[in-house]
């Protein structure tokens, strides 16, 4: 996991991604649709920030986040695991790069159960389902393709 300094470059990438904003609870800046960004492009440059699990009431020991959605994404019934950007708190101009973007949705496009992907968590970092189809646009995340026989999983980290 990388635990360096927070990437100015990266950060600044992210919240381009995320468009227009509207300002969300206790002024934070939430996307009017949340994009939806790769494994990689949600934790390189973190600085060791960017997390799905930081409300879990214990840590998973011995698990690498990344690692772990990086192995969910190479099982054989999933196409890809996205990260859906919520929110950003704190974020000044001129840059200012001490903050990560925030997230608490994962959607998993896969050919699975819900019940069969949970499965695939370790004790204590299992999200909540939400749902099995695309919602209002912008509601959870922007839409994507979905190969045919596959489904968008949604689960939910309060």
């Amino acid at each position: 996991m990388d635990t360096g300094r927070i990437s100015p470059l990266h950060l600044l990438a992210l919240v381009e991604s995320m468009g227009e904003f509207r300002t969300g609870i206790r002024g934070a800046l939430v996307p009017k649709v949340r994009p939806l960004v790769t494994i990689e492009q949600f934790f390189k440059g973190s600085g060791g920030q960017a997390s799905l699990w930081y409300n879990l009431w214990r840590e998973p020991e011995y698990v690498d986040e990344m690692e772990f959605w990086k192995g969910l994404r190479n099982k054989d019934t999933v196409w890809d695991v996205l990260i859906s950007l919520t929110q950003l708190e704190y974020f000044n101009i001129p840059f200012d790069a001490d903050t990560w973007v925030h997230s608490d949705h994962v959607v998993i496009i896969t050919s699975s159960s819900p019940e069969e992907v949970l499965s695939w968590f370790p004790e204590y970092t299992a999200p909540e389902f939400i749902m099995d189809e695309w919602a209002e646009e912008g509601f959870v995340s922007a839409k994507v393709f979905v190969p045919r026989g596959m489904k968008p999983l949604l689960f939910w980290y309060d």
